[in-house]
């Protein structure tokens, strides 16, 4: 069972590196609202024709359930995609890869107040060693290059996202006690979708009416269909089976994902800096998820 949640896990890391290069060909084209729309109208489809092709109907909710999805569309798809969207309209998708990787940090911290969830040294240690390794990747080596450009409001708007999407985790964790996965990941995106739409056309987005290349229709079917209706089902079947802070550890490895497939589908050089700061994310991913203690820290 925990293997193949593990394994489902790092598929979401890997989906959701790609989603960094996807998002920036979008936030080339498009405003952060546009882009953030046309990504979840697609995931919206993908989720209704799934549910209806497993369950031949979309899944009543009660009362508290609706207002946990809607929670869950506010936080992981509203807050998150303007975030992610704005952010990659200025930063290169390694330096907002990179960002993210603060995730499982801050649901950790999160899980420890609000769910009372234990914070152990080894649980500490894992994170930190993992992150460790995600900004030698990015830095080539050099860790404190990655302060020197300064802090923006793309940064900012990055970092705001991470914490939408930790929100999620969290409030996802409670939601999926009567919800499947599934039907946690589809009514968020609807919910996330009608909110999105409300707000381009409350500030007046252009939609597009040109035609566009095949770039940004691959883009928009790969981050809309992979990185959002199949990754979100598989992150919700994470944190449901092994907790949010366990599941969010895995968002280490987004960055490590995002280089490789750069240098895949782009021709970037690996560099040894790439190599070591990957065994070490990978080393921390499972240190993380090792039987600790119970001594809190």
């Amino acid at each position: 069972m925990s293997a193949r949640v593990y394994l489902k896990l790092a598929s979401v890391a890997a989906l959701w590196g790609g989603t960094f290069t996807a998002g920036r060909i979008l936030a080339g084209h498009y405003s952060p609202l546009v882009a953030a729309s046309g990504r979840y109208c697609v995931a919206s489809v993908s989720f209704v024709l799934l549910m209806l092709a497993t369950q031949g109907r979309l899944s009543p909710l009660t009362a508290a359930e609706c207002g946990a999805t809607m929670l869950l569309g506010a936080t992981g798809i509203l807050l998150y995609s303007m975030g992610f969207f704005f952010a990659l309209h200025d930063l290169p998708a390694s330096r907002a890869s990179l960002i993210v990787a603060l995730n499982p940090i801050v649901t950790l911290l999160g899980a420890t107040v609000f769910l009372g969830e234990r914070l152990t040294a080894l649980r500490v240690l894992g994170i930190a060693l993992a992150f460790s390794g995600a900004a030698v990747v990015l830095s080539k080596g050099d860790p404190a290059a990655l302060v020197n450009g300064g802090l923006g409001l793309s940064e900012l708007a990055m970092f705001g996202s991470v914490c939408a999407w930790a929100a999620y985790t969290l409030i996802g964790r409670t939601a999926m006690t009567t919800l499947s996965p599934v039907d946690a990941a589809a009514y968020a995106t609807l919910w996330g979708t009608a909110f999105l739409l409300i707000a381009s056309v409350g500030f007046g987005a252009a939609f597009p009416t040109e035609p566009t290349g095949y770039d940004v229709f691959a883009s928009l079917g790969f981050i809309g269909i992979l990185g959002t209706a199949l990754a979100f089902t598989w992150f919700n079947d994470g944190v449901k089976a092994v907790g949010p802070s366990r599941a969010a550890v895995f968002t280490n490895l987004v960055p490590v994902f995002g280089v490789l497939e750069a240098a895949l589908l782009l021709g970037e050089p690996i560099l040894p800096s790439m190599l070591i700061g990957g065994v070490l994310t990978i080393a921390g991913v499972g240190l993380a998820n090792q039987p600790s203690s119970p001594s809190r820290i």
